[in-house]
């Protein structure tokens, strides 16, 4: 249900902010250039708050191969309904973009040439705009 989904959701956020030590401490060279291919073939929206399924699931489905977490991996499996629920339902309305947001492109230039800190700030701020989302749909009255 709609909960469960929203509750999955925060999951995510939650485990991604978190797993910032596990990925520096496993990254690789090859690990950073599969991500900038990941992101060099990404359309270039996400700037404009535009997110494409597929390109989250292949970006942040590295992150987690990269953390070497085998349950972190299959997280992501779980995740699929989860992420095209989210894009297909009213659940969140579009993205208003104000300030710059944390793009991919970014995040990867922080793994390769930044800190843990440095990242789990920027991922922060990458997942926030879900996070508002979440929150404010959590703050709207039931509609039972």
């Amino acid at each position: 249900d709609e909960e469960t989904l929203m509750n999955l959701f925060e999951l995510r956020i939650m485990l991604e902010v978190g797993m910032t030590d596990f990925l520096f401490a496993h990254k690789t060279a090859e690990d950073v250039q599969a991500l900038e291919e990941i992101v060099a073939q990404e359309s270039g929206q996400a700037d404009k708050g535009i997110f494409e399924i597929e390109e989250e699931l292949r970006f942040h489905g590295k992150l987690y191969e990269i953390s070497n977490n085998q349950t972190l991996k299959r997280f992501q499996e779980i995740l699929l309904p989860v992420f095209q629920f989210v894009n297909q339902s009213t659940l969140f309305q579009p993205l208003e973009v104000g300030e710059q947001l944390v793009t991919h492109k970014d995040l990867v230039q922080i793994i390769k040439f930044g800190t843990p800190e440095m990242f789990q700030n920027a991922m922060k701020k990458h997942l926030r705009p879900h996070f508002d989302r979440l929150q404010s749909r959590r703050q709207q009255p039931s509609e039972k």
